[in-house]
């Protein structure tokens, strides 16, 4: 894993993540809502300038970002809660609302662009399995094979046999002699390999870019609401969901597995980091920004917003439950590393 790679891997992650934030703080800017603070990475604080009543700074963990907006009292016109209900709820749709947007531009400028390079692609070769044994390589590509399900079949359907592979490595195209293993190892798979196709896309001229980023915007974010919706049902049917989940750590490694395909590629996995964090925060789970928007909801139906008080306790819970998980899903990530 190249360390180059790994560090722009992270700066991508971190605009994705400043991005969400500073939606947020321009639709607070926008409506007149004071804002304490607006800063790149977490605290503590390494620099800071007051602007118009803001701070802006420059923070130690060099990760995303942060906004302090004023939550203020009713009363407080200056403030978040001073405002009035439809402006709030676009406050805090921002931030989901920039991260779709951002999604969209990647993925329509990929279109602009084009990518020529298509196949099914090594990204990942297991420690002293047939294939690294053998000699293959990550970003190798596989030849004779139009989809990954083909291939698999093909080393399932010959354990234990000798079979030949073609492979592109570069400009050069090598023959390689390996058998398949009967019995892998879990999550390992015959050859001991991951691998991942790459589409070839079609150039496209800038408004029919725009549109087709757009049409593949909103199916991406309809998959992967409801695919939240289905880990949540499995969760309570007690099934194993850990395995879909991945954290920084686990979108590091992902990244930097994919990088080897080309940057459009990459490009690709960070517009789906994008819309999949705008489908995340728009869930009406507390702590989240759908778990805001859920109580702006409440408080349309009932004419008075919920308590400071309940709010405070039901969003500590759910901070602490995400947190919780994080941990897990760090842990997870951290051993499938090594």
């Amino acid at each position: 894993m190249s360390f180059v790679i790994v560090i722009a891997i992270i700066v991508g992650l971190s605009i994705v993540l400043a991005v969400h934030e500073f939606g947020h703080f321009l639709m607070a800017k926008i409506f007149g809502i004071e804002v304490e603070e607006f800063g790149l990475g977490f605290p503590p604080r390494l620099i800071g300038k007051k602007f118009k009543g803001t701070i802006y700074s420059l923070n130690a963990i060099p990760f995303g970002a942060m906004v302090k907006i004023s939550p203020g009292s009713p009363e407080d016109k200056d403030s978040f809660n001073g405002k009035p209900l439809r402006i709030r709820i676009l406050v805090m749709l921002g931030g989901i609302f920039f991260n779709l947007v951002l999604g969209w531009l990647i993925i329509s400028s990929i279109f602009m662009v084009g990518s020529p390079a298509g196949g099914i692609f090594i990204t990942d070769v297991s420690v002293n399995s047939p294939a690294a044994l053998t000699g293959l390589r990550i970003n190798d590509k596989i030849l004779g094979f139009s989809e990954i399900k083909d291939f698999q079949k093909f080393t399932s359907a010959h354990g234990g046999e000798k079979i030949n592979l073609e492979i592109q490595r570069g400009k050069e195209k090598l023959n390689f002699e390996v058998i398949p293993r009967t019995s892998p190892p879990e999550g390992e798979g015959p050859l001991g390999i991951a691998l991942a196709k790459a589409e070839p896309i079609k150039k496209q001229g800038f408004f029919l870019s725009l549109f087709s980023g757009l049409k593949t915007t909103g199916t991406i974010f309809c998959q992967i609401f409801a695919f939240i919706f289905y880990l949540i049902k499995s969760a309570f049917l007690g099934k194993n969901v850990l395995s879909y989940l991945s954290g920084p750590v686990g979108a590091v490694k992902i990244g930097s597995q994919f990088a080897y395909l080309g940057f459009a590629f990459v490009l690709r996995i960070f517009a789906l980091i994008s819309i999949n964090l705008a489908a995340f925060n728009i869930f009406p789970f507390p702590a989240l920004d759908g778990g805001r928007l859920w109580f702006f909801l409440i408080e349309k139906i009932k004419k008075s917003p919920v308590s400071q008080k309940t709010q405070n306790i039901v969003d500590s819970l759910g901070f602490s439950l995400l947190m919780v998980l994080s941990i897990i899903i760090l842990i997870k990530d951290i051993t499938t590393l090594f």
